[in-house]
């Protein structure tokens, strides 16, 4: 087998001699992964437009053996774009050339979006709210890169305002920083709507698992003489959904036996080889997902100190963060006062732009220090990041009725979404909400 670097030299080549850019393949088997079209042994002059026999049966062995590749580093989140991936910030029009590599990128994900959407016309692919879900996400964070006119119109309508070129080609260019992260939450989402079909439709029709028949009365029943690791992460990953939409007052005791199953699964010794890199390995999801439901069992309960120890304990087993645990984690700290330990978790996460980060940020500095220096600049990243929090926090703006079900950064969803959360932190920390007004002056809205 090929080195990595010969590899992909070798498909470069491969592709260069007809016409095609390593780039656009790579965005074209990301999008198969994340609508989860990636089959090995396919076929890919269909997709290159090329005639049936240009490639030889060792070249689309090349390029399928480099399409696997992508897929697993797609799957473990190691997607990495080569270093002409970048935005021309002077020239917004040459972004949208040919031999522009995000163009090629953003093409080939786009072919794989088009495949589904002929899928769906023949009738094969059903069009359900979750496949449609990942194509909205897909949409905001890869089309902005192929259509000139879809971006200025995107960016626009995020503003509330018309945009002039430049400023649209400086959010093309934080767009393109937002990439890496972007992709991981898309992939991240496409993983556990697929796995958890897959799971429901495997144990559904197992003979030997008794499908849960309204509430749970006892989840030891469903491990009764289960062994092999796989089948207790899977059985961890069916009845999570069952306990925390059961009732409220068996949650707790429920999450933390299926939480020592997922335990029992993995091994100690796994804990100790492996602390770090959960979530990119595939097996240890079932277990974080369990340990973040309990912590939000124990939040339920008004167990807080035990919420924060699940929280801690998910940053410790994946230090990258993969569950978004920061952002809950931060709000449990502030609501117990450890302004220290919020503040801390911040600078550990420094490079996190999103609202949800700074904004509370904002406020611990302000606890803390009071209306000072550090806390009038951390004010001002935040409302940087999102035009539109304090709008909602204040009441100048009303709160939609519904929640937004998705969120692109520093748009009116992510707004919404951060106030709903954590409007009452700001409500019960005293001046808060004074210094927050004097120092952003916010005009009164009409309503939504």
């Amino acid at each position: 087998m090929s080195s990595p670097h010969a590899l992909t030299r070798k498909v470069t080549a491969l592709l260069s001699r007809h016409g095609w850019d390593i780039e656009y393949f790579k965005g074209f088997v990301l999008g198969l992964v994340w609508l989860d079209l990636f089959r090995e042994d396919s076929r890919y002059e269909a997709f290159l437009d090329l005639p049936e026999g240009t490639l030889t049966p060792e070249e689309d062995r090349l390029l399928d053996q480099f399409a696997s590749k992508i897929s697993m580093d797609v799957e473990m989140e190691r997607f990495r774009f080569s270093t002409g991936c970048q935005v021309d910030e002077k020239n917004f029009a040459a972004n949208y050339k040919r031999d522009c590599k995000l163009f090629q990128w953003a093409n080939g994900v786009h072919m794989a979006c088009r495949i589904l959407e002929v899928m769906v016309e023949d009738g094969d692919v059903e069009l359900n709210n979750d496949l449609s879900y990942l194509l909205e996400r897909i949409a905001e964070a890869v089309y902005p890169f192929m259509d000139k006119k879809f971006a200025t119109e995107f960016f626009s309508e995020l503003n509330e305002q018309k945009l002039t070129t430049p400023e649209c080609a400086h959010l093309l260019a934080r767009l393109r920083q937002d990439l890496p992260r972007l992709i991981r939450d898309i992939t991240v989402s496409a993983q556990m709507l697929s796995l958890g079909e897959a799971n429901a439709g495997d144990l559904d029709d197992d003979p030997n698992f008794d499908v849960p028949n309204g509430p749970i009365q006892s989840v030891h029943a469903y491990f009764a003489g289960v062994k092999e690791p796989d089948e207790l992460l899977e059985r961890v990953d069916y009845l999570l959904p069952h306990i925390m939409e059961g009732p409220k007052g068996n949650r707790v005791k429920h999450m933390e036996a299926a939480l020592s199953y997922a335990e029992k699964a993995l091994g100690e010794e796994y804990f100790k080889e492996n602390e770090g890199h959960f979530w990119g390995l595939l097996e240890t999801r079932p277990y974080m997902r369990a340990l973040t439901a309990l912590a939000e069992a124990y939040k339920s309960t008004l167990q807080r100190d035990k919420a924060i120890q699940c929280y801690e304990k998910a940053l410790l087993l994946c230090s990258g963060d993969n569950l978004g645990v920061r952002y809950l984690l931060c709000e449990l700290y502030m609501e117990l006062r450890q302004f220290d330990n919020c503040l801390a978790l911040a600078e550990r996460f420094k490079e996190d732009r999103c609202a949800m980060m700074l904004f509370t940020k904002a406020l611990a500095l302000f606890m803390k220090h009071g209306n000072g220096p550090a806390s009038a600049k951390a004010l001002k990243d935040a409302v940087k990041s999102n035009q539109h929090v304090v709008a909602y926090l204040t009441d100048a703006q009303a709160m939609p009725e519904e929640l937004p079900s998705y969120y692109g950064y520093g748009d009116d969803a992510e707004a919404v979404l951060y106030v709903a959360q954590c409007r009452l932190l700001w409500r019960n920390s005293p001046g808060a909400m004074a210094w927050l007004e004097n120092s952003v002056p916010v005009a009164k809205s009409a309503g939504r």
